[in-house]
């Protein structure tokens, strides 16, 4: 069953169900696909049980819808959408669909027409969350690719804010309470002395900078990120700042063995008050929004990455030059961070993007999303020369220079 499109083949599994392979990917188990979507609905459990309304992307063969159905209520009703009609078509011609039609309680949304967005949004807007069934997700066609990135991107954010809202707010309070210095102040001490800027992130290629960034270390001001800071002392390199964003206790290892360096900490006022407060260095508080605390008014921008806020505060600090190591945003030479000892495992599910050498490298969704947020902060700061000396994905907006080449 295959057109221009993509290929899809039907597959009779081991339950007597049907299983699916798209361009040669299982969209669902191959043995079991009932099981499975058993399983896969009892895990998102906790956006259906008690919920008046559940909103789910990814309807296929039907099998997820059925079961949601089979837990809620008489008065609940469950939006079913999907954007792929070649599934759609196969699931009506093996009548799949006929008892999620005819249940009140189901309202099945398809098409890729603005009815279909429209639709989306306003359903979104009933519910805290939605449901993803993410193969049927991965399957659309390139033409879907910008709501893919949506839902992903939703999804992606949903998850952190969930996990760290609390502890965020815990944070702000307990970095406020303690009266940190703001980093206005940080801007007065620092002087960039008509020198570059590398921003030292922390991907796998960080690695094959160290020499060339010790050797060169009096020509350029170094930001680093809090990941990369172990790996930077371990080589003998000292960064000027380092940068925190992230709220959890975990990023006490970050500055672990290096809480007494004199080195400016520059944090987001949510960030690890934990880490903030194991740190005896110069600390500097700042702010991705306007507040009654942000008195000098600087807002810097955070995204989701780390990596942003230190860019953003390198261009506060007037740099016009920046240069990026590091900041890989895919896996190089099987790994995710400088330093990793282990490769990373091949999975299916990494998508591609293309790399600086021209080739295309395994990344995640989420990586992606990073690369998209520094690449709207390059287009925002088009009087800043960008040049990327990393070895992972294109950034658009910068130049591609080896920063041996470069210093």
């Amino acid at each position: 069953m295959d057109n221009n499109k993509k290929k899809i083949e039907v597959i009779k599994a081991k339950d007597n169900s049907y299983a699916l392979k798209v361009n040669n990917k299982f969209v669902y188990s191959k043995f079991f696909p009932l099981k499975d979507a058993e399983k896969f609905i009892e895990n998102n459990k906790q956006l259906i049980l008690n919920k008046k309304y559940i909103v789910m992307y990814g309807l296929g063969l039907g099998y997820h819808a059925k079961e949601i159905l089979k837990r809620i209520p008489l008065d609940s009703q469950v939006f079913l959408f999907d954007l792929d009609m070649q599934i759609h078509n196969i699931a009506n011609k093996y009548n799949l669909l006929e008892k999620i039609e005819a249940d009140d309680r189901a309202k099945i949304i398809l098409g890729n027409n603005e009815n279909f967005y429209k639709e989306f949004k306003s359903k979104l807007s009933l519910v805290e969350d939605i449901i993803v069934y993410e193969p049927l997700l991965d399957a659309l066609e390139g033409k879907c690719s910008d709501f893919k990135e949506a839902i992903k991107s939703y999804k992606i954010a949903k998850i952190s804010l969930k996990r760290f809202e609390p502890i965020m707010k815990e944070n702000e309070e307990a970095n406020i309470r303690n009266n940190y210095k703001t980093i206005g102040e940080f801007f007065k001490d620092f002087k960039l002395e008509n020198k570059p800027v590398v921003i030292a992130s922390a991907g796998p290629s960080l690695e094959k900078d160290l020499n060339i960034i010790k050797e060169k270390r009096e020509y350029i001001k170094l930001f680093a990120v809090g990941r990369a800071l172990s790996i930077l002392m371990k080589n003998g390199i000292k960064p000027d700042a380092i940068t925190i964003l992230d709220a959890g206790e975990a990023v006490c290892e970050q500055v672990k063995g290096y809480e007494n360096l004199d080195i400016p900490l520059c944090f987001l006022s949510t960030g690890s008050r934990w880490a903030v407060e194991a740190y005896k260095g110069p600390k500097y508080m700042f702010f991705n929004k306007e507040c009654n605390y942000n008195k000098e008014n600087i807002v810097v921008e955070t995204g989701k990455t780390v990596a942003i806020p230190t860019i953003d505060l390198a261009i506060k600090a007037r740099a016009d030059k920046i240069i990026l190591c590091g900041q890989d945003m895919a896996f190089v030479d099987n790994k995710f961070h400088a330093g990793d000892n282990e490769n990373i495992k091949k999975n299916n599910f990494y998508q591609k993007v293309l790399g600086v050498d021209g080739t295309y490298l395994s990344t995640t969704s989420g990586m992606l999303e990073f690369k998209k947020g520094i690449e709207r902060l390059i287009e925002k700061n088009k009087n800043v020369k960008f040049i990327n000396s990393s070895k992972g994905a294109k950034i658009r907006g910068t130049i591609e220079i080896d920063l041996e080449n470069l210093l």
